[in-house]
């Protein structure tokens, strides 16, 4: 799932420990499609018309595709937000990965579209989906595993893991490690 990574005070409202992360996650949840970028330092991001702190800057809207989604920044306050350095043209931009969004009022906020491996249950297809690692048939329900990356699903039974079998997804360079950390942080900025 999408993400955002927020100063550690912001998302936490108070001062970080020493040798701490700079960086947390504000999760762009699967279950809403319309997000706030607030006023509120404390709380620099809410699903829209959720909380009280802080009025909308700018909306994050998920418009929904079949293969991924796209991510829409909007707002009419285009002199109060910039995404990476520019200001917001015509007050809509489509986000991508790594994007940074700066505003007066939160400061620097970047948008990620890195998602961590999980497992769950195989939604099903109409066609029979071959699982890339052992050639077997994923079935409808089975534990499985989408690649965060190229979006392959493998099996990840505890009879059958497929998908944890080696350090790398079997069509891309996604790690599998299901305990991994995302593969890029501001922190490294």
């Amino acid at each position: 799932m999408a993400h955002l990574w927020v100063p550690w005070r912001q998302n936490h409202g108070q001062e970080k420990e020493t040798g701490g992360p700079e960086w947390a996650i504000a999760s762009l949840g699967d279950d809403a499609g319309v997000f706030a970028l607030t006023d509120d330092p404390r709380e620099p991001v809410r699903v829209r018309g959720k909380g009280r702190n802080g009025s909308a800057v700018a909306y994050i809207v998920r418009q929904e595709c079949r293969q991924s989604d796209t991510w829409i920044l909007q707002s009419h306050e285009t002199e109060r937000i910039r995404v990476n350095g520019l200001p917001l043209v015509a007050g809509i931009r489509v986000l991508e990965d790594r994007d940074e969004i700066l505003t007066r009022e939160t400061g620097r906020i970047f948008f990620s579209t890195e998602r961590a491996p999980k497992v769950e249950p195989f939604p099903g297809r109409e066609e029979p989906t071959p699982c890339p690692r052992c050639k077997g048939t994923i079935f409808k329900g089975e534990l499985s595993v989408k690649c965060p990356k190229c979006r392959t699903w493998f099996h990840q039974r505890p009879d059958m893991g497929c998908w944890g079998y080696t350090d790398k997804c079997a069509l891309c360079d996604q790690l599998t490690r299901l305990d991994a950390c995302f593969r890029w942080t501001p922190e490294s900025l």
